[in-house]
Formats: structure tokens, C-alpha cells, sequence
């Protein structure tokens, strides 16, 4: 047997490192915890390593030629060829997350695909799938724990919530009882009748509070005039606040702001009630408007007892409350009101010094459309309105029918909404006023029905969810009122929706 000599030794031992290279090489991807692949550009799998047999059980000289969307869950294979195309296409690397059925069972991958790129073309495609089965089962188990700590509070917060409110009802069916039967016995009648009134009115404001804490209902933005606007809440300052209180209000060029008037005015009443209860006898109350940048700062100040700095670090927190008659929502409610106008409140106190809250609301220059204010009254006495009221709680029905016929107004009662649907087709009448929960047919169909038949009748949904009705408040035929509202506001609300009708049409 003849040795022959190779002549060159170098080459040779090239060859040798590159043999132990490849090696090297070879036991690191077979060693890895990661699957590590090689696709051809129609998609088989043309290498893989062996943590492909401990990630899906099956044999890698099985699955080797075999196209490698077999191994997906059927709902991920058409992502996964669009991620592939991208991957050939933009020559780009790519990180997914796909389900491979392994033999027994499932296993989630996190997936990073990248091109082999010759002579400005992909050639085939390399890829790492690291195992996270086990990391998603343990987020899996985070989430569930902590949606089940969240349900846990929301419940506590609820009950929570329920018992103020209980208690705060109780409360005010105490009051009315108490002068409903003064009425009964007809002892001193008007200041039962004004006492039951008030009774309504903090009844209302905590319904209103717990509504739109709880709904989130976007401002209906308009643009509107600081100055009268605050003369309206300097009214209500002085109606609620004690008689020897000094109220003042004052404002520093002319502002507009484009927002809710009605959400606003609440996170002014809200600072209002509180002022009262933190000076019951006497002091002094301000309401100061100035242009700050793009923005109007209100800085709304009382004499009060003033807060600690504990109670003022929690004064915005839902249900936080230190008083003894409270839901502990009206700060929270002004907050949210504020802060979705793109505004911002904050609040100074110092214990026996008062406190003062700044609001930051922002400016526009767009105009105020002004519109001359009329006489409550809906109609003239020659030429009645005439209303079709869709209520099916009989006391609702009737109290609202007998005060409307005080201002003139025919009403016409249906209390549910096959007998709406009648009275629309057999009848004539200039507005509809329409509980949307109904006995028999839900309001927002009978007010389909009622549009079909009279496309021209404008109606005002009458609700204590005004969620139901979000999406049709911007028609020019809607509006929806918030159970309890007064007679005024219905009267104001039916003459507004009816001139919105006529300029739509």
C-alpha cells in the first residue's frame, strides 16, 4: 500500500479546523434549547435540530421534506404564509407567535424567521422557535389571578357603593314620607312641598353621579359663553350655599369653551356642595375665570374648614368619602368630566384655611350660536302642543300629564310600545317622548317603527340608562333625558329637539 504525501500541509490543516468548525457548530445547534430549522422557499423543512423531537414529540427523519405548515394549528396557517411571503419578499426578519400540534399536545412558540440571502435573492429561509408553553401557562395563570383580584374589589366596591347608597335613599324616603304625610294631614303644605322637591333633587344628583361615573358618557360638545355660563352656576351658588354666605364671581376677558355645558355645570355643583358642607354657617365662596394660554383656569375657592393633607391626596378616588352623608363620588365624577375635555383639576388645602380647586378647560375661538330665551311654555294657548308619552309606569305617566296640562300641552299616554305604534299611525302629534324600557317592545324598535311611520316626528328617549341611547344622540329628531327631570327641562328639551327637526328638514 502506497502513503501518499499531501504536498500541502497548510491546506490540510485548514481542512482540519474547518471539519472541527463544523462540529463545534453542529453540537451547539443540536445541544440547543431552541428549535432551529431550514425551509426551502416552497415551504419544507430541509434541516432540523433535535429539540424539534422534545418541543413536539415527533421524530425528526419524519418531518424532514415535509411542508412545515403542517405542524400549525389550522387558524394561524394562513397568517403564517402571509409572514413567510413577507419574509422571502422584503427580505426582513420577522418574530411570531404560533401554536405547533405536537404528537400529544400543544406547545406556543415564539418564532423568529429571517432570509438566506445570495446575490440580492433569498435563497431559503433559517429560523429559532423557542419554547414558551410553559411562560404562557404561568401569564395564563397571572391573568386569571389577577382578574379574580379584581373582581374581588369591583364586588367589594360594590357593596361598598350599595350601602351608601341604601343609606342615602333611606334617608331622603325618610324625608319625603315624613312630609308627604305633613301633606296628608294638610299641615303646613308649602314647606312640605318644598322640602319633598329637595328630597327629588339630592335623589337625582346621586343617580347623576353614579350614572356617569359608571357609563362614561362622552361631552356633547358645543361652544359656549363663560361669562353667562357662570352667571347661571352663581345662581345655584347662592341657592345652595347658607344664606349668610358671600358668593362672588368673576371673570377676566372674554372666554369660550368648546364642551358639555351640562357635564361641566355638574363638576361646579359638585365644588358647591362640598363648600356647604365645609362652612355650614357663614363664609365666603369665589368662582375667579381667566385665559390661561389655550386654556381657561377657574379657580374656585371657599372658606371652609379645609382638608388634611391625607384626605386631599385621596379626594378624587371613587367612593373615598368624610362625610357622614356622601357616595363619595362627586369629586371623582368632576374628575373624570374634567380630565375628558382634554382639562385638568387639582386642588390647595390647608386645615382651617379653606381650599381651593383649580380647573383647566381648554379655549376655542369657534362662535357662540345665540338663541333668544322664550317663556317655558311649550306652545301658545290657541295652538296646544301635542304630545305622545310612551311610559309604562303609571305614576310616571300621570304625574307628568297632569303638570304638562298646566302649560298647555295635549298628552296622549301610551304605556307600552304596540299602543305607541298605534297612536303614531292613528294620530298626530308634534313629539314623542319615549321610555326606552317597555314591557313588550324595546324603545329603541318602537322608535324604528315610529321613524317609518313618520319620519318628520321628532322624539326624546326617557331613560336612567343613557348608554342605550348614545349612538342616536346625534340625529337631529333625538335627544335623551336622565330619569328624574323636571317639568322645565322637558319643556326646554321638547322645544329644542322640535327646532333641530325643522332645520334638519
Amino acid at each position: 500500500m502506497t502513503v501518499v504525501q499531501f504536498p500541502y500541509p497548510a491546506v490540510r490543516e485548514y481542512d482540519d479546523e474547518l471539519a472541527a468548525s463544523e462540529e463545534r457548530y453542529r453540537q451547539v445547534v443540536e445541544g440547543a434549547w431552541e428549535v432551529i430549522f431550514t425551509l426551502s422557499l416552497d415551504g419544507r423543512l430541509l434541516a432540523i435540530n433535535a429539540a424539534f423531537e422534545r418541543v413536539t414529540g415527533y421524530k425528526v427523519a419524519d418531518w424532514l421534506g415535509k411542508p412545515y405548515i403542517e405542524l400549525l394549528h389550522p387558524d394561524e396557517r394562513a397568517h403564517s404564509r402571509e409572514v413567510f411571503r413577507a419574509v422571502i419578499e422584503r427580505q426582513e426578519a420577522v418574530r411570531d407567535t404560533l401554536t405547533l400540534v405536537g404528537r400529544e399536545s400543544a406547545a406556543y412558540v415564539e418564532l423568529t424567521s429571517f432570509p438566506k440571502v445570495e446575490h440580492g435573492r433569498t435563497t431559503a429561509i433559517y429560523g429559532f422557535a423557542r419554547d414558551v408553553t410553559e411562560e404562557r401557562r404561568i401569564e395564563n395563570e397571572r391573568r386569571q389571578l389577577e382578574a379574580r383580584l379584581a373582581q374581588a374589589d369591583r364586588l367589594m366596591s360594590l357593596g361598598r357603593l350599595a350601602a351608601t347608597v341604601a343609606h342615602e335613599f333611606n334617608n331622603i324616603l325618610m324625608g319625603i314620607g315624613s312630609f308627604g304625610e305633613m301633606i296628608r294631614r294638610g299641615k303646613n303644605i308649602p314647606t312640605a312641598i318644598e322640602q319633598i322637591a329637595q328630597s327629588v333633587k339630592r335623589g337625582k344628583r346621586i343617580t347623576s353621579d353614579i350614572l356617569r361615573f359608571t357609563q362614561h358618557a362622552e361631552p356633547v360638545r358645543a361652544p359656549f359663553d363663560v361669562a353667562a355660563w357662570l352667571d347661571g352656576i352663581a345662581v345655584e351658588a347662592r341657592t345652595l350655599l347658607p344664606p349668610d354666605c358671600d358668593v362672588s364671581v368673576a371673570i377676566d376677558g372674554e372666554l369660550r369653551i368648546d364642551g358639555d355645558a351640562s357635564q361641566l355645570q355638574q363638576v361646579f355643583t359638585n365644588l358647591i356642595l362640598n363648600a356647604r358642607d365645609a362652612m355650614p354657617h357663614a363664609g365666603t365662596f369665589s368662582i375667579r375665570a381667566a385665559a390661561e394660554g389655550r386654556f381657561a383656569r377657574f379657580i374656585v375657592r371657599d372658606s371652609g374648614c379645609g382638608m388634611t393633607p391625607d384626605v386631599r391626596k385621596h379626594i378624587f378616588e371613587p367612593l373615598f368619602t368624610t362625610k357622614k352623608n356622601g357616595t363619595g363620588l362627586g369629586l371623582a365624577v368632576a374628575h373624570q368630566v374634567v380630565t375628558r375635555h382634554g382639562g385638568d383639576i387639582s386642588v390647595e388645602s390647608t386645615m382651617g384655611c379653606g381650599t381651593t380647586f383649580h380647573i383647566l378647560l381648554p379655549l376655542t375661538t369657534e362662535n357662540v350660536e345665540v338663541t333668544s330665551e322664550t317663556r317655558e311654555q311649550a306652545a301658545t294657548d290657541s295652538d296646544p302642543l301635542r304630545l305622545l308619552l310612551v311610559e309604562d309606569d303609571e305614576a310616571v305617566a300621570e304625574g307628568l300629564r297632569t303638570l304638562l296640562s298646566l302649560e298647555q300641552v295635549q298628552v296622549t299616554v301610551a304605556s307600552n310600545g304596540a299602543d305607541a305604534i298605534r297612536a303614531v299611525y292613528n294620530g298626530a302629534f308634534d313629539v314623542v317622548v319615549l321610555d326606552v324600557g317597555l314591557p313588550d317592545i324595546d324603545g329603541m324598535r318602537v322608535y324604528d317603527a315610529i321613524a317609518a311611520l313618520r319620519s318628520d316626528l321628532p322624539v326624546i328617549f326617557s331613560t336612567g340608562h343613557a348608554s342605550r341611547a348614545d349612538t342616536l344622540i346625534s340625529r337631529a329628531d333625538v335627544a335623551v333625558l336622565l330619569k328624574p327631570y323636571d317639568t322645565p327641562v322637558l319643556l326646554r328639551t321638547m322645544r329644542e329637539v322640535m327646532k333641530r327637526k325643522r332645520t334638519a328638514c
